[in-house]
């Protein structure tokens, strides 16, 4: 590859054709339609596990650590696809890679919605696993092509209104169905509309505007174009190596586990949490958790755009994870607190805005490395962060399990647990207040071409 370099400020754009820039606008946010829509059905596995739990843990009679092993069959494959996934995006483009994930993820859903052993319904799990693997590094893929990157947080913000609907119909909504038509029935639905969606984002999704005749979001505002370089030039160990010799890249590499792990154990242990301390039935619960939802949505709709508008990505990081830690401190220690249903639903409004982190942790990701590699520098990076969202929720089913077998029940069983969860919080503030602040530029560009 030729050298990597660290970028200047960038030169004041040229005239910009602004019937052009309006007409990549509006291609844009169809494509940000499409792609997001995919990403809430990630999400919507993501977060369904703590709605099935009482029923799948029934039917199945799965204790805390065999159940927190189901859930986790999700992220196992989610994780080993990370960098395939990231290779794809970059080499074949997303309306491939994304299309042909979702429909792995519709069967993955009828194996999981037709099981009759556990054994098969972490087989369905798992091939979900796979399928939505494509959904987060695409997302990011495409605002980064359809959008300047001084403003591509802007776009993420309103594709982030549109992912939160999968969180959303995995709370109460999907309780409700389940309680109407059944679990089975309601998860084939899923699988239809699934497949459904990759039909559409086939026949419809673009890669950048030059597939529609438009000019690349870089030449329309003046500056130089990013040359994708063929597949059979990209020497992946020297992207790879540049990636993880990057000092920058290194505090978001352990960053992400702290924060996604985190994030995955409230969506599969908060309504578990609600029932055992409070005494809430499960459709009451995912009526409380529904409210994290509604904080991801609002704190991935504000905190983007926010991070556009005062150029830092650092700052609403380091207030995210300040959130973060403190909500978890209440959920281990302030139960007291949250016995009054208010004080309940602002905490669980609260740990949802520090779940929306990601977008601006993967955001950093992409602009401290080359921009030419958004996909497998996210999937070399998320592989990690993935690997931690398995296996937390894995040690604090075991933790329940050994403390229950003690005797610990209640909040008193809590405590324990989630004393882990508080100290990761902490552990990840430190670490945002380490981070890089790239003002929302690229900070390495190719010097004498994009070409390798």
């Amino acid at each position: 590859m030729k050298n990597i370099t660290a970028s200047q400020e960038p030169a004041a754009p040229g005239p910009v054709n602004r019937t052009a820039a309006a007409r990549v606008t509006r291609r844009g946010v169809l494509m940000i339609i499409l792609v997001y829509l995919a990403l809430a059905v990630t999400m919507f596995h993501r977060s369904s596990s703590g709605t099935i739990q009482e029923v799948i843990s029934s039917e199945f009679r799965l204790g805390a650590t065999q159940f927190s092993s189901y859930s986790s069959m999700y992220f196992w494959p989610y994780v080993i696809m990370q960098f395939p996934i990231g290779s794809l995006v970059d080499i074949l483009g997303v309306r491939k890679t994304l299309s042909a994930a979702l429909i792995v993820c519709a069967a993955g859903t009828l194996v999981f919605a037709s099981g009759t052993s556990f054994a098969a319904i972490c087989i369905g799990r798992a091939i979900i696993g796979i399928g939505v693997s494509a959904g987060m590094i695409s997302s990011i893929k495409i605002t980064s092509s359809w959008f300047r990157e001084t403003s591509v947080m802007t776009a993420v913000s309103f594709g982030n209104i549109i992912s939160s609907a999968g969180n959303i119909a995995a709370q109460t909504p999907l309780a409700v169905a389940i309680g109407v038509f059944t679990w089975r029935y309601t998860f084939a639905a899923v699988a239809v509309s699934s497949a459904l969606l990759a039909l559409l984002i086939f026949t419809l999704l673009r890669n950048d505007p030059s597939e529609c005749g438009l000019p690349g979001i870089r030449e329309l505002y003046g500056e130089q174009p990013l040359k994708q370089p063929r597949a059979e030039r990209i020497c992946l160990p020297d992207v790879l190596k540049s990636i993880f010799t990057n000092r920058y890249t290194w505090p978001l590499i352990i960053l992400m586990p702290l924060q996604m792990g985190i994030t995955n154990l409230l969506g599969t242990w908060g309504i578990p949490y609600l029932r055992d301390v409070f005494g809430y039935t499960t459709i009451q619960a995912s009526s409380f958790t529904a409210y994290m939802t509604v904080g991801t949505l609002a704190g991935g709709f504000i905190f983007p755009m926010l991070s556009d508008r005062i150029r830092s990505r650092k700052k609403p990081l380091i207030f995210q994870a300040a959130v973060c830690a403190s909500t978890w401190f209440l959920f281990a220690f302030g139960h007291r607190l949250l016995e009054t249903r208010w004080v309940l639903v602002c905490v669980m409004l609260l740990a949802g805005t520090s779940n929306s982190m990601i977008g601006l942790l993967l955001a950093l990701v992409r602009e401290v490395n080359d921009p030419r590699f958004v996909g497998i520098s996210i999937g070399a990076t998320n592989t990690i962060g993935m690997s931690a969202a398995a296996a937390l929720p894995i040690v604090i089913g075991a933790l329940i399990d050994k403390y229950r077998f003690i005797g610990l029940t209640g909040i008193s069983l809590y405590k324990k647990v989630f004393l882990l969860p508080c100290l990761l919080g902490i552990l990840g503030l430190i670490i945002c207040c380490t981070l890089k602040e790239t003002r929302c530029r690229y900070l390495i560009s190719s010097k004498g071409g994009q070409d390798i």
